[in-house]
């Protein structure tokens, strides 16, 4: 079954998003927030990758986790809320989405 969520961004992160400030994601129900990000990234992020996920270091062997691929999480100084709620409280990348969620992304990063 599908989820509307509902995904809001501010504080600078809308021009990362082609100047878009909400938009209206459908996910399959129960898909951790971390998919979500990693949908966000693929489909309607349209520039500077780097400000909006954080890219783990590739590990010594050189091959990286393939969990990880599936799992993206947002930079340092990025806020993530959940229907207003800090996701620090809400599991973060592994809150489970569920219908008429709001997320909202957050810049506390400004240029001087």
């Amino acid at each position: 079954q599908m989820v509307k969520v509902k995904v809001e961004f501010c504080g600078g992160m809308e021009i990362l998003f082609g100047g878009e400030t909400e938009v209206e994601i459908e996910m399959e129900e129960g898909s951790p927030l971390g998919h979500l990000i990693t949908h966000l990234k693929d489909h309607n992020l349209k520039e500077r990758e780097e400000l909006f996920i954080h890219i783990p270091e590739k590990p010594s062997d050189g091959h990286a986790d393939p969990e990880d691929s599936q799992m993206n999480t947002v930079r340092a100084g990025i806020i993530v809320m959940v229907n207003d709620t800090d996701w620090e409280l809400c599991d973060t990348i592994d809150y489970e989405l569920q219908d008429n969620d709001h997320i909202s992304f957050i810049s506390t990063l400004h240029g001087g």
